[in-house]
């Protein structure tokens, strides 16, 4: 026998389940986790350098463009400066950030947009690497012996 005071309950509920349910999975985003060689293979620009500055700009600018200084080029970058697009939104981990004057390895694919960047950066690119410092070691020694 269901109380009349709680078949507000035994209806709201479930519904109220499903929609959290639906909400938490529609907000999160998953990335392929490739091997590090196959990561390597597929990933047309690969530098180690650091941006020159406006990395972090303001907090409501969305979309950026950042030049990077680079230090070693391992794969599509010709030239000590590559200009970059990404996205500095971290909803639903989309967004990627960078820190003004701090290295970091940066995986790339080839601009499809008409701005003056070289290339554009998406989270997956990035957490490949930067999301298992287990792997690390076997990244560094499969780049160790790459030439641009």
């Amino acid at each position: 026998m269901c109380f009349p005071k709680y078949r507000f309950l035994s209806t709201i509920l479930p519904a109220l389940v499903v929609v959290l349910e639906f909400s938490a999975s529609a907000s999160a985003m998953s990335c392929t986790r490739p091997a590090p060689t196959e990561h390597i293979e597929t990933t047309p620009i690969i530098f180690y350098g650091y941006p020159e500055g406006g990395a972090g700009g303001p907090k409501d600018m969305k979309v950026r463009e950042v030049t990077f200084k680079v230090l070693r080029a391992y794969k599509g970058v010709e030239g000590d400066h590559v200009t970059i697009r990404y996205e500095n939104d971290h909803g639903a981990n989309m967004g990627w950030g960078f820190r003004d004057n701090s290295a970091t390895l940066v995986f790339a694919q080839k601009s499809r947009s008409s701005t003056s960047a070289s290339g554009e950066l998406h989270y997956c690119n990035m957490i490949t690497y930067h999301g298992r410092p287990n792997l690390h070691a076997e990244y560094w020694d499969l780049l160790v012996g790459m030439t641009p």
